[in-house]
């Protein structure tokens, strides 16, 4: 019992990329960046710790209203379809 409650509890916090993605799009973040700022070799995000403080730092800009969990989603689209940064560490 108490492993599926691990197993529930691990799942509603799981990264969602798709979600992410919905969030990226619904805050209008495509009218400031383009997929050329995260794929240039001139892009200031270097790392996976700077990508979520850049992620957050946008969504207190611009007031999203995202919850933590909203900024992890972001922050798990844009590493999966752009930077790619190991996150297994």
């Amino acid at each position: 019992m108490l492993l599926g409650s691990c197993l529930v509890f691990t799942s509603l916090y799981a990264k969602d990329a798709q979600n992410g993605k919905d969030l990226y799009y619904e805050a209008k973040c495509q009218k400031c960046h383009t997929s050329e700022d995260f794929t240039s070799e001139k892009r200031k995000v270097k790392d996976y710790a700077k990508l979520q403080w850049r992620v957050k730092r946008c969504d207190f800009t611009m007031d999203a209203g995202w919850f933590d969990e909203d900024v992890e989603d972001v922050v798990h689209y844009l590493n999966s379809s752009f930077y790619k940064f190991d996150t297994k560490k």
